[in-house]
């Protein structure tokens, strides 16, 4: 049904209607005398999100409310939610009856899951069509694949570290190449991507849930293996970026405490036990002191800063 069709339906049953695009939104308003809907889309990857808000009398028929449903498109799941907080115990009733008859289904498994893969708050109530029901767990499912992989990854590589990012992406480090991985679906098929800033360099159509080790997994040891060869003329300073941002050391002393570490350690050795120190974070010993006076810990050595008199030390850890 396309945007003709649905007016002219919508003036059949004594409702007006209005389409508007918002900002990354669009929004369908229905209304008569006594009622006004709206349907409020955004889009994302992987799903449309459809949030439902009602003012004035409960007043709208079966007919009425599926015709606007099926206008949405489906290419992806589209997911329902209405702020019960928000409506009248009446209105929330009316529309849970209404999606019930339409065939929809509450969400209510894996809802803490849900609620956080597709940012959907707690509060609301979302319904969503058998296919769509299918579809996001089965996405949920997967990605809890591609999260394996990489805590797999993360745990038995040095240079390799990830975090979750909006959206159901990850950021990745592989040995110094940094990417991100992204879980789509399009045209209701899962698709993985790896983007490089912010242009897509590989992808694959996923049918299995299988696939994902192996079509991930021989990415990032291919990626390895090309990072080790670029590594031997360069050293980032990523995970001493990380040592940093642990001990909350953000300002200019980060560059001095390099260049007193480089006194004593070559960059590769700095980068190596910066990396160990954040992988074993929970078990390290953070900056100690006050503001203009205190020491960080790095390997068997204590760095020692004082703000006042503008001074880096690196001295033998004395416990």
């Amino acid at each position: 049904m396309n945007k003709d069709e649905l007016t002219e339906k919508m003036k059949e049953k004594g409702w007006q209607i209005s389409f508007e695009n918002v900002y990354s939104f669009f929004k369908i308003e229905i209304q008569n005398l006594h009622t006004r809907i709206i349907f409020r889309c955004g889009e994302n990857d992987y799903s449309y999100r459809i949030a439902i808000q009602v003012e004035g009398k409960k007043e709208i028929n079966q007919d009425v409310f599926e015709s606007v449903l099926a206008f949405f498109r489906n290419d992806k799941p589209v997911i329902f939610m209405f702020y019960a907080k928000a409506m009248s115990e009446n209105w929330q009733e009316c529309l849970e009856q209404l999606f019930e008859q339409a065939t929809y289904e509450k969400i209510t498994t894996n809802k803490k899951q849900f609620e956080a893969t597709f940012q959907v708050g707690e509060e609301y109530i979302v319904y969503v069509t058998e296919e769509s029901k299918k579809l996001i767990n089965e996405y949920l499912n997967y990605f809890s694949k591609v999260e394996e992989v990489l805590n797999e990854n993360n745990q038995n590589e040095l240079f390799f570290d990830f975090y979750q990012l909006d959206h159901a992406e990850f950021f990745v480090n592989i040995d110094y190449f940094l990417c991100n991985i992204k879980l789509s679906i399009i045209h209701n098929q899962f698709e993985l991507r790896i983007f490089k800033s912010k242009k897509c360099i590989k992808k694959w159509h996923i049918t299995k849930k299988e696939e994902f080790k192996k079509y991930l997994q021989i990415y990032i040891n291919e990626t390895k293996q090309k990072q080790r060869v670029r590594n031997l003329f360069d050293t980032p300073t990523h995970f001493f970026d990380k040592y940093c941002v642990l001990n909350e050391i953000i300002d200019h002393f980060k560059e001095e405490i390099y260049q007193v570490l480089l006194t004593q350690y070559d960059a590769k050795e700095i980068e190596r036990i910066s990396a160990e120190f954040c992988k074993t974070k929970e078990k390290q010993k953070r900056k100690v002191g006050s503001k203009n006076h205190y020491t960080c810990y790095f390997d068997e050595k204590e760095i020692v800063v004082n703000r006042k008199e503008k001074t880096v030390k690196l001295v033998k850890k004395c416990v």
